[in-house]
Formats: structure tokens, C-alpha cells, sequence
């Protein structure tokens, strides 16, 4: 429950441990810890897994441009979207924009 809490506020902001830990009816360290044992990461680091998966699905599936993206996700700069992505995925935006139409180019 607290993983789909997570994932409907991939478009928001972080909701809080307080207030995932309210809606799951358990104590804020119970849950840290419960999610840390099933998902081995924090609630935020898993948060920013789905956040960044889903970042790099609108620019394949979406082709959205990294400002898209960044207006989607709710991020108030470009720059902090893609230094995130970058953290996460060991490439920036525009790399993988660049591949994709790198491989288009070369299927035609």
C-alpha cells in the first residue's frame, strides 16, 4: 500500500514518511523499517526509482522533450531533473534522447 501511495505522487511531490505511515496505519519508524526490509532502499530512494523509471518512459515511449518531462514530474528547475536522472541512470536525458534518435536513423 505504501509502494502505490508512492507511485500515485510520481506527478507531485514526495508525500512524507508522515504522511504515508498515517495511511498505512503504522508508526513512521515501523514503516521505515518494514520498507526497508522488503525493498532494501528508503521509501525516498525507492520513490526516486519510480520517479526516474518513469522519467525515462516518457522520453522513449512519450517522446517528450526533458522539459516535458520535467513540467510532468513536477520538477521546478530542468537542471535538477536531469542531474537526478543523471544519479540514477548514469546518463543524462539528452544522452538517451540522442541514442534514441541515433537508433531511429539507423533502422531507416
Amino acid at each position: 500500500m505504501a509502494e502505490k501511495l508512492l507511485e500515485e505522487n510520481l506527478q507531485g511531490t514526495f508525500p512524507g514518511v508522515d504522511i504515508i505511515a498515517k495511511k498505512v496505519t503504522l508508526s513512521e519508524s515501523t514503516l521505515k523499517r518494514y520498507f526497508k526490509t522488503v525493498f532494501h532502499r528508503s521509501l525516498y530512494e525507492h520513490y526516486l526509482e519510480l520517479k526516474m523509471e518513469h522519467a525515462k518512459k516518457l522520453l522513449l515511449e512519450r517522446h517528450a522533450t526533458v522539459n516535458e518531462v520535467a513540467s510532468i514530474l513536477n520538477y521546478e528547475n530542468v537542471s535538477s531533473l536531469i542531474e537526478t536522472f543523471k544519479k540514477h541512470h548514469g546518463y543524462s536525458p539528452g544522452q538517451l534522447k540522442r541514442e534514441i534518435r541515433m537508433a531511429i536513423s539507423l533502422s531507416k
